[in-house]
């Protein structure tokens, strides 16, 4: 059984679902760039 019709919502929540990890990581990341061009700006 695979659900090929399964809506965006759902398809992104099941991604999110898998790789929160490396989201997580993306988001701090991302965070602590803004923060260091924003101290040295």
């Amino acid at each position: 059984m695979v659900h090929d019709e399964l809506p965006t919502r759902m398809r992104l929540r099941d991604f999110l679902a898998r790789n929160w990890a490396v989201v997580l990581a993306t988001v701090l990341l991302t965070l602590v760039m803004v923060g260091a061009v924003s101290t040295l700006f």
